[in-house]
């Protein structure tokens, strides 16, 4: 199934509102190809600035974000949720395709961070992002204020894959995130220069 280029659109002008405090709506945009040009080049041991994952900073405003956090959108999938992951019987060998999204995404070391936003039909859209980036959001080293009601914004998850790798993932209702995380949240997350 498509991504959707359109749910891809919605994402890019919700994502700027929220950076720009209902200020613009352009600061971010789709990613030629999906990120294709990036993985592409990254074969051939060559970097691509700016077009990794399937969000762009399009604004000098917004380099700061996808700096830190590469995005991948899905849209569709009806039948993958968190629940392929939690109940899956563990001989089971073939991962649901929300694991393997996850799995691809901790592993891609494009960025410090990466976020997965999925929605499916008729569905609120859910952001998927490690848990380590959940506990600085909430830690007190941020340069804005705390975050508030946060058993209201998170679903926390630990799995083991047939690796022993063990990813722990804050699955998010993406209006939550971008009512409780400020950009100041993010900001405080950049080390000083």
């Amino acid at each position: 199934m498509a991504k959707g280029p359109q749910f891809e659109r919605d994402v890019c002008r919700q994502i700027s509102l929220w950076w720009s405090n209902s200020q613009r709506d352009d600061i971010f945009w789709r990613t030629p190809g999906s990120g294709a040009r990036a993985t592409a080049r990254a074969k051939q041991g060559k970097t691509t600035f700016g077009q990794v994952g399937d969000i762009m900073s399009t604004d000098p405003a917004g380099q700061l974000l996808t700096s830190l956090i590469t995005f991948e959108l899905k849209r569709g999938y009806n039948s993958e949720n968190v629940n392929n992951i939690i109940d899956r019987v563990r001989s089971q060998r073939k991962a649901s395709q929300l694991e393997q999204w996850l799995l691809k995404l901790s592993s891609a070391n494009v960025s410090p961070y990466w976020a997965l936003i999925h929605k499916r039909d008729r569905r609120d859209p859910v952001v998927y992002f490690p848990t380590s980036l959940f506990d600085l959001l909430v830690g007190e080293s941020l340069a804005g204020p705390a975050l508030v009601d946060t058993d209201k914004l998170q679903f926390s998850f630990r799995y083991e894959v047939t690796t022993p790798t063990v990813l722990r993932v804050t699955a998010v209702n993406l209006s939550d995130f971008l009512r409780y995380v400020s950009p100041l949240h993010i900001e405080g997350l950049m080390p000083d220069e």
